[in-house]
């Protein structure tokens, strides 16, 4: 076997290849990648987050999307836990934080694939 080219193909190569009623496991999947080195350091605010998949439609790829300062992670933990099922709209501080933004959830969609949407809300 030949290294991978890039960081990530080795487990990207096997999840588009999988495929199953016409769609790939990477279709149908939602990994979240993430670091806590926003600042350089061990900073726990702002930190970038890249969602990888479309999660069985219900996200649409290919862009980048920035939230108000300080929205708390758990807005988007909440967002995840949507497109899994959960019906409760919260998560850890989503609506406690004093810098609670957006009732708990993140953007509003307005481009977001409907195709299986189980959330009135955009990552």
């Amino acid at each position: 076997m030949t290294e991978p080219k890039r960081p990530g193909d080795a487990l990207h190569r096997p999840l588009t290849q999988l495929a199953r009623g016409g769609t790939s496991l990477l279709d149908n999947t939602l990994l979240m990648y993430t670091s806590y080195m926003a600042d350089g350091g061990h900073g726990r605010h702002n930190y970038p987050v890249l969602p990888a998949g479309k999660a069985g439609g219900t996200l649409k790829t290919g862009r980048h999307v920035a939230h108000n300062k300080d929205t708390p992670a758990t807005n988007l933990y909440v967002e995840i836990l949507a497109r899994m099922g959960d019906t409760s709209g919260k998560f850890g501080n989503s609506h406690t934080s004093p810098t609670q933004a957006y009732d708990g959830r993140l953007v509003k969609r307005s481009s977001l694939s409907n195709k299986g949407n189980r959330s009135n809300y955009s990552t």
